[in-house]
């Protein structure tokens, strides 16, 4: 390390070289100012000048850093003391605010395109709630778009219904579905016909099962 540091004092200064204020050192490094000067003090003392402000070049900082990891016990917590730190943190508080700002945009987007796209859905669950009147297995089949033999197949195999005339009872409990029965005459006998009737919860449920 002496070999080293003893070098780079011998070695001439380029003017055309980059420097850097103790200030922005430490504010790179995320220690105070404080500890940047105790090791320029230490190892290169002969660049600091009264009444000039000291610059150091890469070769500084590479040092310093060095020294500031070899003393993990050193405390060197960012500190704002002057106002070109309070600039700089500043500065970087604002870059994570829009960076912030911009997740929430791209994730406000997404949401308003997912409720342009479930836009149907709602329209249909909030007719359909607003109501109470029945509708049969034909007319749900018409508002899905297919037939009532399909709609009565898909049913069936989702054991929703026992047959055409009768739900599982807990779907009947769950206010799904209604049957209603109709007497009639033919031929001077008595006969009793048994219907389904979707409810307005009921449309919601199987448009959302069908969905």
């Amino acid at each position: 390390m002496d070999n080293e540091l003893n070098l780079f004092k011998n070695d001439e200064s380029n003017e055309n070289e980059k420097t850097f204020t103790v200030k922005e050192v430490a504010y790179f490094l995320g220690v105070t100012s404080r500890v940047v000067q105790k090791w320029v003090k230490k190892y290169f003392p002969e660049i600091v000048q009264n009444g000039k402000t000291t610059k150091l070049n890469e070769k500084h900082i590479t040092i310093i850093k060095q020294e500031i990891k070899r003393n993990p016990n050193l405390e060197h917590a960012f500190e704002v003391t002057t106002d070109l730190e309070k600039t700089l943190q500043i500065m970087k508080g604002y870059e994570l605010l829009m960076q912030k700002v911009k997740k929430q945009e791209q994730e406000l987007k997404k949401s308003r395109q997912k409720i342009e796209n479930d836009k149907p859905k709602v329209e249909f669950y909030d007719n359909v709630s607003e109501t109470e009147n029945l509708i049969s297995i034909q007319q749900m089949g018409q508002l899905l778009g297919i037939g009532q033999n399909r709609l009565f197949n898909f049913l069936y195999e989702n054991k929703i219904l026992i047959n055409r005339s009768t739900p599982y009872q807990k779907y009947l409990n769950a206010g799904y579905f209604v049957t209603r029965e109709k007497s009639y005459e033919r031929n001077g006998h008595k006969f009793i016909d048994v219907r389904i009737w979707v409810t307005g919860k009921g449309q919601q449920y199987i448009q959302k099962i069908w969905g």
